[in-house]
């Protein structure tokens, strides 16, 4: 009615995980965005420019998340299956 398009803060948006960069003082380059979720968690990552990971632990499993990725219209920087594999996957990275 007023003619103002809304603008949306939530994920997959950018805004939200700008001022969560901003607020953090870290560049997008240096953040990794990891969650369970391609549509909201994933995405919000490309949206900012972060690399990403995605998690098996919730709404994405081993059976259904290349399709969930498909459907986000984003590919995750990696797939880990457990936090266990998380810890060490994030633990060789920092090493690097």
């Amino acid at each position: 009615a007023t003619g103002i398009e809304p603008v949306l803060i939530g994920k997959p948006s950018d805004v939200l995980m700008n001022v969560a960069l901003e607020r953090l003082a870290l560049s997008a380059e240096e953040t990794w965005v990891i969650g369970d979720n391609p549509a909201t968690d994933i995405a919000a990552g490309h949206a900012a420019g972060c690399p990403t990971i995605l998690v098996l632990t919730g709404l994405a499993t081993q059976e259904n998340y290349a399709a969930l990725l498909q459907a986000a219209g984003c590919e995750a920087g990696a797939v880990i299956e457990d936090l266990h594999t998380l810890m060490a996957y994030i633990s060789d990275k920092l090493e690097s």
